[in-house]
């Protein structure tokens, strides 16, 4: 659980103030392009042309500030599925019954707008991360191993995907290992 808390702290600024509340900054990226086209016309010396260029130039920039607020909610969305299965641990562990935190996982998606195919990326990667988790940890406990289970139903990974998680997280846990062991040992 410890590789899941450090995922849920996980993020710079913008994307930590976006997992609060993605739906606002959703709105105010849909607000950015024309606020920033107005500003542009506001800004812009009287003329048909030039305001036409300075509405056309800052509209622009409203959507490179559209893209960076569209980028920063679906890179919290990481950290909040994290945090979202952490929260819901009872006594240091997933509880018994996930369908509360599944229906959770379910409604984060929709919550920050991502897309079927990046969100299951997404749940890949909490799974791997808690794999590589438990194999640091010198002796894992079969309660470890139930644990991993009921996270793979609240996670709702198929076997393919639970295949990858375990492949990237070998191949993780090795390159680590191999880093950090001397030759000696």
């Amino acid at each position: 659980m410890e590789e899941l808390r450090n995922l849920a702290k996980e993020g710079d600024y913008l994307t930590q103030n976006t997992s609060k509340n993605p739906t606002l900054t959703k709105l105010t990226g849909y607000a950015a392009v024309p606020a920033a086209a107005l500003v542009g016309m506001a800004l812009t010396p009287p003329g048909v042309v030039a305001t036409a260029v300075g509405s056309a130039i800052t509209g622009v920039a409203g959507f490179i500030g559209k893209d960076r607020l569209d980028t920063a909610t679906e890179l919290a969305a990481r950290p909040a599925l994290a945090r979202a299965i952490v929260d819901e641990e009872s006594g240091g562990s997933i509880p018994e019954d996930v369908s509360a935190l599944t229906a959770q996982i379910a409604v984060l998606q929709g919550k920050f707008g991502v897309n079927d195919e990046d969100y299951r990326e997404m749940k890949i990667d909490i799974y791997r991360r808690y794999i590589v988790g438990m194999v640091k940890m010198p002796v894992t406990q079969t309660g470890e191993m139930k644990e991993l289970k009921r996270l793979r139903e609240a996670l709702t990974l198929d076997n393919l995907a639970v295949g990858e998680a375990h492949s990237s997280a070998a191949n993780t846990f090795y390159r680590e290992t191999s880093l950090y062991t001397p030759a000696e040992d």
